[in-house]
């Protein structure tokens, strides 16, 4: 077939423009269409990040809240307790102390505290200069999608004047 060449000075008819144009158009608005859709999802995923954020933190003030009480309580056992005691006296004062933490209801002034009633001997170490807790706690956060879960661990001690 062959190419027909356009004189300078010639035309083209209004027909033979309509179609491009048409599909020019058509195409501007499906690409801007698109556009506001991936910049909405996009959005939609930026808040994601920015409440994830948000629960770190929260989680890290739960962590600092029970760390708190759990020092408060582990203080609080220990006042009269001297060298030549045993485990288990500290474990009947610490578990005396965790309780006055309960109120009416018993419930725990954050319900996290509750794992410390797992405590035992095993975690208590009595030496001749010093008194050792170990405590194990898990803490979490949940929201919509994700459980931030963080692994408390810590280890308290008394000296011994």
């Amino acid at each position: 077939m062959a190419r027909r060449k356009i004189n300078p000075g010639q035309t083209w008819s209004r027909k033979a423009l309509a179609l491009p144009i048409f599909l020019l158009v058509v195409s501007a608005l499906a690409l801007a269409g698109l556009s506001l859709y991936y910049f909405n999802s996009l959005d939609n995923q930026l808040h994601e990040i920015i409440s994830l954020h948000n629960d770190v933190d929260d989680l890290l003030i739960i962590e600092q809240e029970f760390d708190f009480y759990a020092q408060e309580i582990f203080s609080e056992a220990s006042v009269g307790f001297s060298r030549g005691q045993s485990e288990s006296v500290f474990l009947d004062n610490f578990k005396k102390s965790l309780a006055n933490y309960k109120n009416k209801r018993g419930y725990y002034a954050i319900p996290e505290l509750a794992q410390l009633e797992q405590i035992s001997e095993n975690n208590i170490e009595v030496g001749d200069s010093s008194l050792l807790l170990r405590a194990n706690a898990v803490l979490k956060q949940q929201t919509r999608d994700i459980t931030i879960v963080y692994t408390y661990e810590k280890t308290f001690e008394k000296i011994f004047k």
